[in-house]
């Protein structure tokens, strides 16, 4: 590792003062103990705006007894391939046009992702996902008041980056080599339980959709997990955004129930026998978590749902983790997870263990529904989705399986066999019944085209929940930090043209006042209107071949009541596939429309079949697919 360090003044300064005494030398060496740890605040909101990762010397880190300690710790568990001190540059100035181009330390080679979800309070608050040009590696940064976190892959390499209390970064690099599994809780550890019905209330008003909230996530930790990470609250706050985008790449975002809240995190001391740091069994550990009454105490304190327990023990067969039962019930509530490998890129366990929690199961599991299982597919299974078993521990995706996704062009799924998503959005309207809602938190989402292919005239609007609409002001930025003039106030956009001009990545959020307090809620739009038009976040190549360009303008009204408008065009004659889904992915109506001419045209759809609800209007000519969800108000 020696050669990631570079030379340092502070080494120069000290061997000047060689000659000097022990007690002459403290005062110098406080002086720089001093500006060390303030150069390593300052660092986080001036860094680099050229470099991702700068690397840190070893004296600046000598100088720090307790971030050596942490790395001397993290080495000492042999679970890491290489451990880095750095600085990190300011993403925000480093990206172009949502382009985040950087090198790992000792490698000359450039790697590109292409941002597709950023959430941006400011340049020190803001959460930036995307992935490669060819989507086989992604990368996922959170940054908190300056302090970074995130975990990224190049290839078959996986890295993970956290902010330690003093200031310093660490680059850490995850083993691939280690031999893992999950113990997914069939060993008769569950105890009996009732069946909580969901109990959603109904809204009515103009584009407001039924009062959901996201599922309510305990996590606790044991002291040996907070030593086996570098920062056990970024590797929190990692995970259950990580567990949000998979839902988000899976096409399930909505309802709210599906994603989930952190409402603590709290480090946890299990007394006497019964500790999951204890047992060899991964399985009995969680139930160990479920049975502890601390733990009962807590979850009551923080009206949680679900508790996750991060630990460190290595489990018998390599479990990294468990849960009672799948899927969880009330009293069956609990997971553990293996700290070091909760939000790694090549294992994801966190969001793996939540999602045996929400009802998902291995490809091998027999137990109900039929459809609840992960998936593998391209060339000998090349690619596994988040509930899937390893084959080697490389190819997991952020992807929940789903016949109405695709990754590289391939469906995730099957409708019979494989389609975990449906079973989240069906299991989470009951696991979010597990304790009662003491609040009904505003919440939005924005509808409206997300990839455009002709130029013209287009609407986005708001999508609301739980309460009223306050005042708002929309605004679009090519990057998700640098926003223009709004372009709208109110709960739509409407008519806004987009062009040549904007040929790339878009980001359009919408800012909602509400009671005095701002919510932000974004989308992001493809457009590919042209080839190099613009220096942009999408790789666009020209086209040779003559293609079938499908717009879907519109889908109104929305709320609908009665009859559905489907509003679209078609460049040549083509076949239609029309499918209304419900919120649990079941095709409630399934239309074909034969050869539709070139031109544009209006599809009515009759609703006196479907009941109040939220719905995705699927639409498919040739080889491309767009969804669009309505409401439906009776």
């Amino acid at each position: 590792m020696n050669r990631f360090f570079t030379f340092s003044p502070i080494r120069f300064i000290a061997e000047l003062r060689g000659g000097l005494s022990l007690q002459s030398k403290q005062p110098y060496l406080a002086v720089l103990l001093l500006l060390v740890a303030i150069s390593s605040v300052v660092g986080q909101s001036t860094g680099s705006e050229t470099d991702l990762f700068t690397v840190i010397s070893k004296d600046e880190v000598s100088l720090q007894a307790t971030v050596s300690e942490k790395i001397n710790k993290m080495n000492g568990s042999r679970l890491y391939q290489q451990i880095v001190p750095v600085k990190i540059g300011r993403i925000p100035r480093i990206q172009k046009n949502g382009v985040l181009t950087f090198s790992i330390p000792g490698s000359q080679e450039k790697f590109t992702f292409i941002a597709q979800k950023v959430n941006a309070e400011s340049d020190l608050d803001f959460v930036w996902y995307g992935h490669s040009k060819d989507y086989l590696s992604t990368a996922t940064f959170i940054s908190e008041k300056g302090a970074i976190s995130g975990a990224f892959n190049v290839g078959k390499r996986y890295f993970q980056v956290y902010t330690l209390d003093d200031g310093i970064s660490i680059l850490q690099e995850d083993r691939t080599d280690i031999t893992v599994q999950c113990s997914s809780g069939e060993h008769g550890y569950a105890k009996p339980d009732t069946i909580v019905q969901p109990s959603i209330p109904t809204d009515k008003g103009a584009r407001m959709g039924v009062c959901t909230e996201p599922t309510r996530v305990l996590v606790v930790y044991t002291q040996a997990a907070a030593n086996s990470v570098a920062n056990i609250g970024q590797t929190i706050n990692l995970s259950v955004q990580q567990y949000n985008q998979t839902l988000a790449n899976s096409g399930v975002s909505t309802p709210q129930t599906n994603n989930i809240v952190l409402t603590g995190t709290q480090l946890v001391n299990f007394a006497g026998a019964n500790d999951p740091e204890g047992t060899p069994d991964a399985e009995q550990a969680a139930a160990f978590v479920r049975d502890n009454a601390n733990i009962q105490n807590l979850r009551n304190q923080h009206n949680a749902d679900l508790v996750i327990c991060m630990v460190e023990r290595e489990y018998n067969n390599g479990a990294i983790g468990s849960v009672v039962v799948v899927p969880a019930s009330n009293v069956n509530y609990a997971a553990i997870v293996r700290g070091p490998f909760s939000s790694a890129a090549n294992f994801f366990t966190f969001t793996h263990e939540l999602g045996h929690l929400m009802g998902g199961r291995h490809q091998t599991d027999p137990g109900p529904p039929s459809y609840s299982h992960g998936f593998a597919f391209a060339a000998n299974g090349a690619f596994r989705t988040m509930m899937h078993t390893f084959q080697d521990n490389s190819n997991r995706i952020m992807h929940f399986s789903s016949p109405n996704v695709n990754f590289n062009g391939v469906p995730t799924g099957t409708s019979n066999v494989n389609h975990v998503a449906r079973v989240i959005s069906e299991t989470s309207l009951n696991v979010v019944n597990f304790r009662p809602s003491v609040t009904q938190p505003f919440n939005a989402t924005i509808i409206g085209p997300t990839s455009i292919n002709t130029a013209g005239w287009y609407d986005w609007e708001l999508y609301f929940f739980c309460q009223p609409l306050g005042s708002t002001t929309w605004q679009f930025s090519t990057d998700g930090f640098n926003y223009g003039s709004p372009v709208g106030f109110g709960d739509a956009v409407n008519f806004y043209n987009i062009d040549a001009s904007n040929n790339g990545t878009l980001f359009l959020r919408c800012i909602i006042n509400n009671g005095g307090q701002n919510y932000v809620t974004t989308t992001t739009i493809n457009v590919n209107i042209c080839s190099g038009c613009r220096q942009s976040s999408e790789f666009v190549t020209a086209s040779t071949s003559k293609e079938l360009v499908t717009d879907v303008k519109a889908v109104y009204p929305n709320p609908a009541d009665k009859v559905l408008t489907v509003d679209f065009s078609l460049s040549e004659t083509s076949d239609v596939e029309l499918e209304l889904l419900d919120i649990t992915g079941q095709k409630r109506v399934q239309k074909t429309i034969k050869g539709v001419a070139a031109g544009s045209h209006k599809h009515f759809v009759e609703l006196t079949s479907l009941n109040s609800g939220m719905y995705i209007c699927k639409f498919k000519s040739g080889t491309k697919t767009t969804a669009r969800p309505f409401v439906v108000l009776k």
